[in-house]
C-alpha cells in the first residue's frame, strides 16, 4: 500500500471516531523514528477511556482530549518515510495480509527475525557446536543490542504516559524500567474540582481542587462568602424606636447575625383607631369645651382638628322680686289721736305686686307682711329697665289734714341688671319715705331683687 493510500485510511478512520482502529493502523506498518510518540498517544487513549469509565472525567472532557489525540494521529501519519522498506516494515506488510494481526505483533516477530540473522551468520542449526578454532556467538545485551520503546504501567496512578525500554532482541530483557511522568496540580487535565466543606458558616457553595490520581489537594476548600444578597436571611420581631408604629420586623443573615434590612414597623395612622381626645382651643369665642383627637402615640399627630361646642348664650335674664313688708313710722294723723288710714298700690314694671283700696288703720309702729313674689324675664340687653314703683296713701278725710302720699320709684337698668351675678342681689333695703306734705307720715318699704338667671 503506498503512503497516500495509507494516509487516506488513516484520515477516514478518524473521520469516523475511529481513533483506537487508526492507532493500531499506524502500528502495524511504523516503526521509525515516531514509535514512541506513537506509544505514547496509544497509552493516552487508553487513559482518556478509563477516566470516561470510572466517571473521572465527562464525555466532552472525554472528546476534547480524544480529539487533540485524532490531530497527533493525523501528523504522524504525514510523516511515514516514503519508500520505507526496513525489514521491520516489510514483514509488517506481509503479515497484514493474512487474518489476526494483534496490534503490537511487529514487536513481537522482531526477536525471530534475529534469531533468524543469527542461523544464517552461524551457517546452520541451533544445535550445531561451534567449529574449532572459530569465535563463540556474540551475546546481544541492552548495549550492543537495538532498544525500543514500548508503553506500560508503571502502577502508579499519579503518572502519566508511562514507558519502558527493552531489548528489540529480546522484548524480556528490560533496558530502561517502566516509568511515566509525574502529574501534578498544574498538569493540564488532571485535576478535578468537588464540592467540600470549609467549615465555615459564612460562606457557600464550598469547593477544592484534588488531583484525579490520588485525591490529594490541589486547592483547599474555600466558600464563596455569603452576604444578603447570596445568604440565607431570616425576619425575626424588633423595636425601631418609633412609638409610631407596629408589626416591627427585621431582615438577618443567618450566618453571622448581620442586619440587611434594618427594623421598621407599619407606621400607624388615623384610621387605625389608636387615637386619644384631649384638650386643646379654637379661639373661639363662642364655643365651649374645645376638644381634638390625635394618634396615641404622638400627640402632636391631629387626627380630627381642635373644635368646641357652640355655647347657647341666653337671650334674657330673670330677676326675682320679693316684698316683704310696710311699716309705718308715723301715721301722720293730726286730728285724731288713732291710727292713719293708710291704701296702697305697689308695682314692677307696671305689674301689680300688691294693692289695695280698702283703708287700713295703722298706728305708729305697726308693720303690714306682704311677703309677696314674682319672677320678670327681661330681655338681656342694655336697653333693659326694670322699675319698682311705689306708691302709698294716708287719708286724712276724717281728720283736718289733706290726704298725704308717699311715692317711691326705684329704675335699674340695662349695665345694673346684666352686670349682676346670678344669685346676687340687686336691690336689698328697707327704704324710709316721707309722705309728700313734707312732714306727714312715715314709713319704711322692705323689698329685694335676685338675678335667678
Amino acid at each position: 500500500m503506498s503512503e497516500q493510500k495509507l494516509r487516506d485510511e488513516i484520515r477516514q478512520l478518524i473521520s469516523k471516531n475511529r481513533t483506537e482502529k487508526a492507532i493500531e493502523r499506524l502500528s502495524s506498518v511504523q516503526f521509525s523514528k515516531v514509535d514512541k510518540e506513537l506509544i505514547i498517544l496509544n497509552s493516552k487513549y487508553n487513559r482518556v477511556q478509563t477516566e470516561l469509565r470510572m466517571n473521572v472525567i465527562d464525555r466532552a472532557e472525554a472528546e476534547r482530549q480524544i480529539n487533540s489525540i485524532n490531530v497527533a494521529l493525523l501528523e504522524l501519519s504525514d510523516r511515514i518515510d516514503k519508500g520505507d522498506n526496513d525489514i521491520g516494515t516489510v514483514l509488517a506488510n506481509r503479515v497484514k495480509q493474512g487474518s489476526g494481526a494483534k496490534k503490537w505483533w511487529p514487536l513481537l516477530l522482531l526477536p525471530l527475525v534475529a534469531l533468524g540473522a543469527y542461523f544464517i551468520i552461524s551457517g546452520g542449526s541451533s544445535d550445531e557446536e561451534p567449529k574449532s578454532g572459530g569465535e563463540a556467538a556474540a551475546i546481544v545485551d541492552c548495549d550492543s543490542g537495538t532498544a525500543v520503546v514500548r508503553s506500560c504501567d508503571d502502577g502508579n496512578p499519579c503518572t502519566v504516559d508511562d514507558v519502558e525500554t527493552v531489548l528489540q532482541e529480546d522484548e524480556s530483557k528490560v533496558c530502561e524500567p517502566c516509568k511515566g511522568i509525574p502529574v501534578n496540580c498544574n498538569s493540564i487535565g488532571e485535576t478535578v474540582e468537588r464540592a467540600c466543606d470549609d467549615n465555615d458558616t459564612h460562606t457557600i457553595n464550598d469547593r477544592e481542587t484534588i488531583l484525579k490520581c490520588d485525591g490529594s489537594i490541589c486547592k483547599p476548600c474555600q466558600g464563596t462568602p455569603t452576604d444578603c444578597n447570596n445568604g440565607e436571611t431570616r425576619e425575626r420581631a424588633c423595636d425601631d424606636g418609633n412609638p409610631c408604629t407596629i408589626n416591627d420586623k427585621e431582615t438577618f443573615l443567618v450566618s453571622d447575625q448581620s442586619i440587611c434590612v434594618p427594623c421598621a414597623g407599619t407606621t400607624l395612622d388615623c384610621g387605625s383607631r389608636r387615637t386619644v381626645t384631649v384638650a386643646c382651643n379654637d379661639n373661639n369665642p363662642d364655643t365651649e369645651n374645645d376638644q381634638k383627637t390625635v394618634l396615641a402615640c404622638d400627640n402632636h399627630i391631629v387626627c380630627e382638628p381642635c373644635r368646641g361646642t357652640a355655647i347657647v348664650r341666653p337671650t334674657t335674664m330673670k330677676f326675682r322680686f320679693t316684698l316683704r313688708n310696710l311699716r309705718v313710722i308715723k301715721d301722720g294723723d293730726g286730728v285724731f289721736d288713732g291710727a292713719g288710714d293708710f291704701t296702697w298700690d305697689i308695682k314692677v314694671n307696671g305689674t301689680t305686686i300688691a294693692q289695695t283700696n280698702r283703708e287700713h288703720g295703722m298706728d305708729d309702729g305697726d308693720v303690714h307682711t306682704f311677703n309677696v313674689t314674682r319672677e320678670f324675664e327681661l330681655p338681656l340687653n342694655a336697653g333693659t329697665e326694670l322699675n319698682f314703683n311705689a306708691m302709698i296713701i294716708e287719708n286724712d278725710s276724717g281728720g283736718t289734714g289733706d290726704d298725704d302720699v308717699v311715692r317711691l320709684n326705684r329704675r335699674y337698668n340695662g349695665n345694673q341688671l346684666m352686670g349682676t351675678a346670678v344669685g346676687s342681689p340687686l336691690g336689698n333695703s328697707t327704704t324710709t319715705l316721707t309722705g309728700d306734705d313734707g312732714g306727714d307720715p312715715k314709713v319704711s318699704v322692705s323689698y329685694s331683687l335676685v338675678r335667678i338667671e
